[in-house]
């Protein structure tokens, strides 16, 4: 077995969290031919994952925090349940077998390929004041984020923020097969570009949690990151539909 951890905290800081119940827990990953064992130390709010892997591989580096990610918030979270609190679990620094260290980032170049209605030059203040304006905006955008950080539950907040979209372009008191309707004829999408993002959602969103693929999770990501990204484009236009000989339909 090889040795790595993960190491972080939790917010807000002034919240001293321990818990001294901590099992050693088991976990069999057949699809990556791995075993895992798990032990969570948190103490002060600080936090050590020791994870003991069959093999290591640098390809499984986000499942191995993913599933540390959510044993800490499996614990984390029933403190905060009992003591009324809301708080935020981070991990962000990796020690791998050999014991170096490096800094964890979440950051997928194809999503940010993928934004093209403005940069972090000038054309960012014509967005920055449009979503600062307009709180329901914001909560999709919150949505997309958090579907990034948290790339097994995607399919949730993916959906989610393409509701949203929904709400803000269709025409008030519309029903959803109209308002669906309206805003991929505003935006030029297809019904199975959408649905690729809102059939997956269906289970999650009813209690159930499937484990979905890590390229089902890029896609669903890089799909909904190019409506919202539209969308953008949309709102630059005050509302207008976008013209196809600049954005052509998106097919599935």
């Amino acid at each position: 077995m090889e040795t790595i951890h993960f190491l972080g905290y939790i917010l807000p800081e002034t919240v001293k969290v321990s818990v001294h119940h901590s099992p050693l827990l088991k976990w069999e990953a057949p699809e990556h031919g791995i075993s895992m064992e798990y032990m969570i130390n948190i103490a002060d709010s600080k936090i050590d994952v020791e994870c003991k892997v069959s093999e290591y591989r640098q390809a499984l580096l986000a499942e191995l925090r993913m599933r540390a990610l959510d044993l800490c918030r499996a614990s984390i979270n029933l403190v905060a349940f009992q003591r009324g609190f809301g708080l935020t679990t981070i991990l962000d620094t990796f020690v791998d077998p050999t014991g170096l260290t490096s800094i964890v980032q979440v950051h997928n170049p194809r999503l940010e390929a993928a934004c093209t209605a403005f940069s972090l030059d000038s054309t960012f203040d014509e967005i920055h004041t449009l979503v600062r304006q307009d709180v329901h905006l914001s909560v999709v955008l919150n949505d997309l984020i958090t579907a990034l950080t948290m790339t097994h539950t995607a399919q949730i907040n993916c959906a989610r923020a393409l509701d949203g979209l929904k709400h803000r372009i269709a025409a008030p008191g519309s029903k959803d097969p109209a308002a669906w309707r309206q805003m991929r004829e505003a935006l030029n999408l297809s019904e199975d570009y959408l649905k690729f993002i809102t059939d997956r959602s269906t289970d999650p969103r009813h209690g159930k949690l499937p484990i979905i693929s890590e390229n089902d999770a890029n896609e669903i990501l890089l799909r909904a990151w190019t409506v919202v990204n539209r969308y953008f484009e949309h709102l630059k236009r005050k509302g207008a539909p976008l013209p196809q000989t600049e954005f052509p339909i998106l097919a599935a």
